[in-house]
């Protein structure tokens, strides 16, 4: 119980997991004390009935009980008096030998120890192992800027491609979501007895594909297990800092270059983008007032002829129908279509905007982003088949300490950040686990030299185990 219950106790997805496994095996070992020390003496009490003349079952049953205690006695008194009176000849001076040299166990010990110090940093870790789920999620990242229908092109090009393939029979996109600028193309496979490859294999093989479209950054995903987000990157990693966007951008950027040189890390990006095109529209207030017209009503203009505004609904045969204001889009397609946009002035006249405002092209961020209330950029990446995410929160953590100067922090998010909860949190239910069980002992047989004895064999034990 002391070994089962604290896992239980683990926080994250991890104790979810074992949660019901840890309390079925502790409670089972209540269960198995409780009868141990009620039912069973009752049932013995009441079933077992002594009998003074025994039949050949019991006799038979003795006799081979008794030979096989004194032949497990034989061979260990033959073991110890070895110890102190060695046997003549040779095989008496090895045993012997052994059972003196009590340094041997210790070395085993202290080899087995050192072997787990070698044989531990070179295993690969990772939050759960991925599996085939029957489904592959292509993400692509267009250009800031790009209209609908360019990622619309791009994410069709996808869906051929996928449809090239007898292992999908469900193929079908999301556009524009959550930006126009990005899409997801869900590939959907036949069961696993209608096809010889896994999903993981065909995204290794649609990988490259994908990686080498010109004009957009698309990858494949195979949905994690144990119901991670579906959309959800292995390394999500966090850079703050109290430093001006700009700078941090520059650190982002330097990120990036040091994991174009790790071929395990594939297809990183970041959440930071300060080249987003937009338009300013800046009015002449002093020449609008002028001229009767507010900029309140500049503003619903360029709103209802570049964006659409919902004016109405119109009702027919029990249908209901939007009816939206807008330009036609070869009316809304160049930065010279806003200067031909009328608005009403003074008398009822209409004034080009061109007469009011100033329009220039400039950049800004897509979006800027905080995390534990600092400004942070997240990176994210895929990870090569046989790249582990323990080795790439490595790999990203000797980046930091050589890329990062004084007023920049690192954090973990999503997937990476429950991993490295997980891994301390296995580790302190480890320690306790050890604790219980060597005062389990220690109460068993009122010492606390024998069950440090006892408990020097997990070194052991964890050897087997890796």
């Amino acid at each position: 119980m002391a070994v089962y219950a604290p896992l239980a106790f683990t926080p994250g997805r991890t104790g979810r997991l074992f949660a019901e496994f840890a309390l079925a095996l502790a409670g089972a070992v209540v269960v198995s004390g409780f009868v141990a020390l009620t039912l069973t003496p009752m049932m013995c009490s009441q079933l077992l009935k002594h009998n003074p003349k025994p039949n050949w079952f019991d006799r038979s049953m003795e006799r081979w009980l008794t030979q096989l205690s004194d032949g497990y006695g034989r061979s260990l008194r033959w073991l110890v008096t070895a110890r102190w009176r060695p046997a003549d000849g040779r095989s008496g001076g090895v045993r012997g030998w052994v059972l003196q040299a009590r340094w041997i166990v210790v070395g085993v010990m202290v080899a087995s120890a050192l072997a787990i110090a070698a044989v531990w940093p070179s295993m690969k870790q990772e939050l759960s192992p991925m599996e085939d789920r029957g489904t592959i999620l292509a993400n692509i990242n267009a250009p800031d800027g790009s209209t609908l229908d360019y990622t619309d092109r791009y994410a069709q090009l996808i869906e051929r491609m996928g449809g090239g393939y007898k292992e999908f029979d469900r193929i079908f996109g999301n556009i524009g979501n959550p930006t126009v600028s990005q899409a997801s193309v869900v590939l959907r496979a036949v069961d696993w007895e209608d096809r010889s490859r896994t999903t993981l294999e065909i995204a290794r093989e649609l990988g490259p594909k994908l990686n080498g479209l010109p004009g957009v950054n698309a990858f494949a995903v195979t949905p994690p297990s144990l119901g991670q987000g579906f959309r959800e990157r292995p390394l999500n990693f966090v850079i703050q800092t109290s430093d001006s966007y700009e700078n941090l951008n520059r650190v982002a950027r330097q990120f990036m270059d040091e994991l174009a040189k790790n071929p395990g890390i594939v297809s990183p990006d970041v959440d930071l983008r300060l080249n987003k095109p937009e338009l300013r529209i800046e009015v002449d207030r002093d020449k609008a007032a002028d001229m009767g017209v507010s900029v309140e009503v500049v503003a619903k203009a360029l709103e209802t002829m570049l964006g659409g505004r919902n004016v109405t609904r119109y009702k027919r045969d029990a249908e209901q129908y939007d009816v939206i204001v807008q330009t036609q889009p070869s009316g809304r397609t160049t930065p010279e279509d806003i200067d031909a946009i009328q608005v009403r002035g003074r008398g009822d006249t209409m004034i080009p905007l061109s007469a009011l405002v100033k329009v220039r092209e400039s950049v800004s961020p897509r979006e800027l982003n905080h995390f534990g209330q600092r400004r942070s950029v997240t990176i994210t990446a895929n990870l090569a088949p046989d790249y582990s995410l323990g080795q790439a929160l490595a790999f990203m953590d000797q980046t930091a300490t050589k890329l990062l100067k004084t007023g920049y922090s690192t954090d973990l998010n999503g997937t990476s950040r429950e991993f490295r909860a997980s891994q301390g949190a296995l580790a302190v239910v480890f320690v306790l686990a050890l604790v219980f069980i060597f005062l389990v002992l220690a109460a068993q047989f009122e010492s606390f030299v024998d069950p440090l004895v006892i408990m020097l064999s997990v070194p052991l034990s964890m050897i087997g185990a890796l």
